[in-house]
């Protein structure tokens, strides 16, 4: 069996500590404001990837290599499936960052097992991301200032404060761009 195609979950863990402080960085670096820009930037063009074929094609999954970012469980996907996925984590993050600036951890701990796409997605997905994207954007410029000192443990890049997980966002619409783009290009498409 080769390596890309075995059954392991998450992502190395150099890639881990690499990304985790890329992001740690890009949140002092950047602000939110910054942050929420590039986040509706890659949100716009992810939009754009997949608007751009047909039903047919974006709900077809497409085998890629592993890209950085992209863990082993997550390379056969339809475009729909990216959208799909970028709903439930761009919510999920959405009511971190809410719960961080009110200066309390969510309730519950993260298990990225939860947050996989329905392999079933469809064109419906299409609305529910633009909306999603539109109010996370919304909502956490109503949040700037952002000065939260509470801290919510992500499985992979450890304790974040607000600021981080907005980073987090971006970075994360940013590598599913990345898939998006990917998935097309495997199938000849650009």
């Amino acid at each position: 069996m080769d390596k890309n195609d075995s059954d392991e979950t998450g992502l190395p863990p150099i890639e881990r500590v690499f990304l985790g402080a890329m992001l740690r960085t890009g949140a002092l670096l950047l602000g939110p404001r910054r942050a929420i820009k590039l986040f509706s930037h890659e949100a716009n063009r992810v939009l754009q990837i997949v608007e751009e074929h047909d039903y047919d094609f974006a709900g077809t999954r497409v085998k890629i290599p592993r890209l950085q970012g992209i863990e082993n469980a997550s390379r056969n996907w339809s475009l729909y499936m990216v959208l799909d996925h970028l709903v439930r984590v761009d919510s999920a993050i959405l009511n971190s960052i809410k719960c961080l600036c009110e200066g309390f951890q969510p309730l519950s701990e993260i298990a990225i097992a939860d947050f996989k796409p329905d392999p079933d997605a469809d064109v419906g997905v299409l609305e529910t991301f633009q909306e999603t994207a539109r109010g996370f954007q919304r909502d956490v410029l109503a949040l700037i200032p952002i000065h939260s000192k509470t801290r919510f443990r992500h499985p992979w890049f450890g304790p974040l404060n607000a600021r981080q997980w907005i980073m987090l966002a971006a970075a994360h619409h940013r590598i599913h761009r990345r898939q998006a783009h990917k998935i097309v290009t495997v199938q000849g498409l650009t």
